[in-house]
């Protein structure tokens, strides 16, 4: 059996830090707590769970603070673990049963990390987190979005568990606070390091999630630049994020002329093949339906190439956009086979009701 170490880094989490605990608890060989300056009640809830609580003067680095909490751990793996994250007791009980087994000798560890959840608590959007991993032989580096990385002579033998699944609550006001301060981290890493790939392309995706689109949008064709075909997974995003954001700028033009523009290179990649369709919509319904078709019989490989899913946008909107384009064309019948693939797969239950109108309006043409 192995033992287990969860490692937290904290700052003010006196209203979610006791739920958090107790969710791992059970887990846990050892807890340790490094606080970057509470001023509430954090330390005081968290001497209830471990005594094991150590004081760390912030200096706008999150790896050296993990770092530092790795180094109070001795036991054989390291959890990782935030304040504003929870676990369900039928996911608790399949670690403990990993523990048991020793990992089955993986020395690096995923799990499904649920991101955004529907109305009825549903997950509909997570990806594969890394969450544990066996201690001295993997550190932290980036000063944010901090990256795990194997110590010299490290064999990694690694794997996700989508089977366990990780909830991670937002605080959406906390998390606006601490968005421009990862921003402003980021601003003064690139400063001193503008070709650092890694550091580029999280500064974008942070830039659009505090919608600073044209921002995001620079930068994403700074990334696309400089960045290695070796790379093309990333790069793919990249360009998909940019036609994106010009969506959401109102810039179809524009995004229709990047969609084109790399075609040819990521046209492979059913992701890419997505928002292409979506391009294409406002100059050429035909070739959009094609593209969406074509998105639709290639998608079950999303689930087993990236390591994230979006079920509203890879299970659904496809075939919402299919029975519009449909609906033009006086296809009623068409559409009305995709607009119940759509209602089968949803997960929210306000687009559900939304669809079976369209669902209603459209048997009165059939």
């Amino acid at each position: 059996m192995s033992t287990v170490s969860v490692c937290m880094i904290v700052k003010d989490e006196q209203n979610i830090i006791e739920d958090s605990l107790n969710s791992i608890n059970d887990i846990a060989d050892e807890i340790i707590i490094t606080d970057t300056g509470s001023v509430d009640k954090t330390k005081e809830i968290a001497k209830t769970f471990t005594d094991k609580i150590y004081d760390f003067k912030w200096i706008n680095d999150f790896s050296a603070a993990k770092n530092f909490c790795a180094e109070k751990a001795s036991c054989d793996f390291i959890f990782t673990w935030d304040a504003d994250f929870f676990i369900k007791e039928e996911f608790r009980k399949k670690i403990i049963e990993l523990k048991n087994n020793n990992f089955n000798n993986f020395n690096y560890i995923r799990f499904r990390w649920n991101l955004e959840y529907s109305s009825a608590g549903i997950p509909i959007k997570y990806n594969g987190n890394y969450f544990l991993y066996e201690r001295n032989l993997f550190h932290w580096e980036y000063p944010v979005h901090e990256k795990i990385i194997a110590n010299k002579n490290t064999e990694i033998k690694s794997k996700t568990f989508w089977d366990i699944e990780i909830e991670h609550y937002r605080d959406k006001e906390k998390l606006y606070g601490r968005q421009n301060q990862k921003l402003e981290i980021m601003q003064q890493f690139i400063s001193n390091n503008p070709i650092d790939l890694n550091m580029l392309y999280v500064y974008a995706e942070d830039l659009a999630y505090a919608k600073k689109y044209e921002n995001a949008i620079k930068v994403y064709e700074q990334f696309i630049e400089i960045t290695t075909h070796n790379d093309l997974e990333r790069k793919m995003i990249a360009a998909e994020k940019m036609i994106l954001f010009n969506f959401y700028l109102k810039n179809t033009k524009e995004a229709k002329i990047i969609a084109n523009k790399y075609y040819d290179l990521f046209h492979e990649y059913p992701r890419f093949l997505l928002i292409y369709a979506d391009a294409t919509v406002p100059f050429d319904e035909k070739g959009a339906l094609d593209a969406y078709k074509i998105f639709i019989s290639k998608a079950e490989e999303l689930k087993k190439s990236y390591n994230s899913y979006d079920n509203e946008r890879y299970n659904v909107h496809p075939y919402l956009m299919i029975s519009q384009i449909l609906i033009k064309k006086e296809k009623y019948n068409e559409a009305l086979q995709f607009i119940e693939e759509a209602i089968k797969n949803t997960l929210i239950e306000e687009r559900k009701d939304a669809f079976l109108n369209i669902k209603y309006e459209l048997l009165k043409n059939v």
